[in-house]
């Protein structure tokens, strides 16, 4: 009975890890490259790192 609890449990705890991790997949990647793509139309080039493009430059004065 022991054996059976704990294979539950491993089982409960597995899935709960994979389903975390596909939901924090399925949140960042697609905000990540909402936010790239946004950029990309607003100045014209498509940049990962937002704070080091030109129009930051110009805003923020960095």
């Amino acid at each position: 009975m022991k054996h059976f609890i704990m294979s539950v449990l491993e089982l409960f705890t597995a899935t709960l890890l994979f389903l975390s991790a596909t939901a924090a997949f399925i949140v960042t990647v697609p905000f990540h490259l909402v936010i790239s793509l946004l950029f990309w139309v607003l100045t014209g080039e498509l940049t990962w790192n937002i704070d080091k493009s030109d129009t930051m430059r110009k805003l923020y004065g960095k």
